[in-house]
């Protein structure tokens, strides 16, 4: 009687994960390099949502977490007004894990542009600026940056014509950004 009779497995293969769409990896690194101020992306393809989370030191007041959507919802619709986005998705929430408060905007990848993502950064900046937990801004080679927002229009380009099957997230873990398939 052979070994393999008394361990009658089924013999593996080398693992083949499938990989994640290279463009959609990139955009999330890419929206963790520009806007440092982002903490977490994730993306969903059952919603085909994509979601920001910036994380706020301390227990963020809900009169505070109020003016920040009103503004937020605001500039967000009137930029979509003028850009011609009528029927964009856009979900605010907050959630506070021990002592952080994490504001979540969901956005669809059919609408979402690199000068959202600008008025965003923007927004949250000016209300929560004292506050909020960068750990590191990654902005100081303007023209890396400037490469990389380039680089942010054409791959929104590309993924809308080409959907995200992948369940995506990036962090940032000391001072690199980790994209992974959840």
């Amino acid at each position: 009687m052979g070994i393999s009779s008394l361990f009658p497995f089924k013999k593996s293969s080398p693992r083949n994960p499938q990989k994640p769409n290279p463009d959609a990896s990139y955009l999330i690194a890419s929206i963790l390099v520009v806007y440092p101020e982002v903490a977490k992306v994730s993306y969903d393809p059952s919603d085909e949502l994509l979601q920001l989370s910036f994380a706020i030191d301390g227990n963020l007041p809900e009169d505070s977490y109020q003016t920040f959507a009103a503004q937020s919802i605001e500039s967000i619709r009137t930029y979509h007004a003028l850009s011609g986005f009528s029927d964009a998705r856009l979900e605010l929430s907050l959630e506070v894990v021990a002592g952080v408060s994490f504001l979540q905007i969901r956005r669809d990848m059919a609408t979402l542009t690199r000068g959202e993502l600008n008025i965003i950064a923007s927004i949250v900046n000016d209300i929560f600026a004292d506050n909020l937990i960068v750990e590191n801004d990654e902005r100081d080679d303007e023209e890396i940056s400037a490469m990389q927002e380039e680089k942010l229009d054409q791959i929104f380009g590309r993924l809308r014509q080409n959907k995200i099957s992948d369940c995506l997230v990036g962090i940032r873990e000391n001072e690199k950004v980790i994209v992974y398939v959840r």
